[in-house]
């Protein structure tokens, strides 16, 4: 059999330093791995080949970087020089937990600018938080690790992003003197991802907005263990402007209103998903001002009303999937004339009769796409209990509508049979 040359032999080995880097993310150079495989067995020819080629791949390099740029291009004959310069501090596990960093570390500017052991103080975030302000650039990332303590009064955080390293790194909220985040004008352009907030026993909320706050954004947020009657994001006396949330859950144990706002207007905030598990007869999402566009509003367990908004507000769709307690006497509940749209009510429960969507307080303005049934609960898809003071249009058939308190204004249109047929 013909003996491979250098040149194969090296190309072979390079395929395979290649298969296992794709295999395992092991952070050593590639000399280490070549070490390993028994690549000092090709001698000098290796190194003969490589000083032959490198003069049309690279000029002047010796090393395996350079001091200032540790992870430069690696060619053949830098696999057999001896002075690497390597930035190794990032390969330390001293400060990993599970395979996730232990610490609180604050970055701005593209430096770590803390790194704060949780056990040595009560307030990491908070310390985090303002080791970035402290800096002067005012803004950062700040990543946290799962199981940590805070207490609340966290503000300050303008500009910041406030992310968890784990997909739902858990924050234990300890005192119940005051929200965990508080939402002023210093908290402007910032963002919180990737956390799952446990409150403390007592009632406050998880979030409570005492402005009108500009581009608050929220990735991930899971929420349990809240009590609050004014709301667990709490907007009475402020709100998000022109802001964005991916996915907000209010989970186990959470009692009270879960989205409340009956604070000052804002113009639009868009809601991605909002998940709830609330206890019995609380509301989700209770909307008195502002603008809102929310993608889906999904409930489940114990038995709540899904929506209740006399504000402007476009929601596509409506999953209601309650497993105990006793149904509402509606899912969503519409007031007033403010421009709504509601697209898809789905009843998904079946252990009380309901109704989809109730008209009141002189409506008008509204727009009801459709409600369905998977176990026919739902005794109206519409139910007009004021009289109608604006048109207002169901998608559906007009027997799905009572209108028990309406006068008569005809406001209400269906239009399952408008029109005419084509095609």
């Amino acid at each position: 059999m013909t003996e491979s040359s250098p040149a194969e032999r090296i190309e072979q080995l390079e395929n395979r330093v290649n298969e296992l880097e794709a295999q395992q993310n092991t952070h050593v150079s590639r000399r280490g791995v070549l070490s390993a495989l028994g690549v000092a067995t090709l001698g000098a020819g290796a190194g003969a080949y490589g000083a032959t080629q490198r003069a049309a791949a690279q000029q002047g390099s010796g090393t395996i970087g350079t001091p200032d740029s540790p992870l430069s291009a690696i060619y053949v004959d830098d696999l057999y020089q001896t002075d690497d310069h390597l930035e190794l501090a990032s390969l330390s596990t001293d400060s990993l937990d599970g395979g996730y960093p232990s610490e609180v570390r604050a970055i701005s500017s593209g430096s770590v600018v803390a790194a704060i052991d949780p056990s040595s103080t009560a307030t990491p975030i908070q310390d985090a938080i303002d080791a970035i302000n402290n800096t002067g650039n005012g803004s950062g990332l700040i990543l946290l690790p799962h199981g940590i303590s805070s207490p609340g009064g966290l503000t300050d955080y303008g500009r910041c992003e406030i992310r968890g390293y784990h997909p739902r790194s858990h924050v234990n909220h300890t005192d119940s003197s005051q929200p965990l985040f508080i939402a002023d004008d210093a908290c402007q352009y910032c963002k919180l991802d990737n956390l799952e907030l446990a409150g403390p026993s007592g009632d406050t909320p998880a979030i409570r907005f005492d402005a009108s706050v500009g581009h608050f954004n929220i990735g991930s947020l899971f929420i349990r263990d809240y009590s609050n009657g004014p709301g667990i994001i709490e907007c009475t006396t402020g709100g998000p402007w022109v802001s964005n949330w991916d996915y907000i859950r209010f989970g186990a144990n959470c009692t009270g209103r879960g989205l409340n706002v009956t604070g000052t207007g804002n113009p639009l905030t868009r809601v991605g998903v909002i998940e709830s598990y609330l206890s019995s007869n609380d509301i989700p999402v209770y909307l008195e001002e502002g603008i809102w566009e929310i993608g889906q509003v999904n409930v489940g367990g114990e038995a709540q009303q899904a929506l209740y908004t006399d504000t402007r507000v476009n929601v596509y769709s409506v999953s209601y999937e309650i497993t105990e307690g006793t149904a509402p006497s509606y899912i969503v509940w519409v007031n007033g004339t403010s421009p709504t749209y509601i697209g898809n009510v789905q009843n998904i429960q079946d252990i009380g009769n309901t109704n989809g969507v109730r008209l009141d307080s002189g409506p008008g303005n509204i727009i009801v796409q459709s409600v369905t049934d998977s176990y026919s609960r739902v005794q109206n898809s519409i139910q007009v209990s004021d009289t109608l003071v604006e048109p207002c249009w169901y998608f559906g058939d007009s027997s799905d509508i009572d209108a028990f308190g309406s006068s008569g204004t005809d406001y209400l249109r269906a239009l399952a049979s408008a029109g005419t047929g084509n095609g």
